[in-house]
């Protein structure tokens, strides 16, 4: 309840997401006000994703997490994805879950390096990569601006 929820007031006129008979097998579905319903091909990419990065979201285990994210904001306008990152920033503060998010847009990166940017290099390709911690104060430049220049 708590995903569809989140779901309504994300998605314009969505109701909810169910899972109809389908041969022998079943489709995964979202059920819109005024009883129109589309299997998850017939949707977006933007809405696909947003069904997917809020599924994450409510359905990770209470007991603790490690989730991993490659670029969440793909198909996705900022506006869009900004409630997620809060939400997600919210989720991992107040309960035991550890995030990695990976992201080549400026929003994300300026938006969660604050706390936690890491920088990832290495020296050769057959070298092995460092983690190292950005400060922002030391540069002079936003985390965005670092990954933009390379």
């Amino acid at each position: 309840m708590a995903l569809n929820n989140a779901l309504r007031e994300i998605i314009p006129d969505f109701d909810y997401l169910r899972l109809k008979e389908a041969g022998e097998g079943k489709i995964l579905a979202a059920r819109f006000k005024k009883g129109c319903e589309f299997k998850l091909d017939d949707l977006s990419d933007g809405q696909r994703m947003m069904i997917a990065l809020y599924t994450i979201l409510y359905c990770l285990p209470e007991e603790g997490a490690a989730l991993c994210v490659d670029e969440p904001e793909n198909f996705l306008a900022l506006s869009e994805i900004q409630p997620w990152l809060d939400e997600l920033e919210e989720r991992c503060e107040s309960g035991p879950f550890q995030v990695l998010l990976i992201s080549h847009h400026p929003r994300p990166i300026n938006y969660l390096s604050q706390d936690a940017g890491l920088w990832f290099e290495r020296s050769g390709i057959n070298q092995p990569s460092r983690a190292i911690r950005i400060n922002e104060e030391e540069s002079g430049i936003s985390m965005a601006q670092l990954v933009e220049r390379g």
